[in-house]
């Protein structure tokens, strides 16, 4: 029950908005706020992790091995 924008732009999703989705996709408000928390804390883990790997991964965690590949084919995220 997202436009376009809210997928584009998360950041746009107020609170009128987040009641819409929830009852435009069934689901409940809390849902819809846990999801956008989610979403939020994996663009936080993926900017660490792209900063990471432009130094070159040193001080991080080791990545499982075939991981560069799948990041790949998710085109870079």
């Amino acid at each position: 029950s997202m436009t376009q924008d809210e997928k584009e732009n998360p950041k746009i999703i107020k609170k009128t908005r987040k009641r819409r989705i929830a009852i435009g996709s069934g689901t409940e408000y809390a849902v819809i706020n846990k999801m956008l928390d989610q979403y939020n804390q994996m663009k936080k883990f993926m900017k660490r992790f792209m900063q990471m790997r432009k130094k070159g991964g040193k001080g991080g965690p080791k990545l499982p091995p075939g991981f560069d590949q799948l990041f790949k084919q998710f085109g870079g995220l």
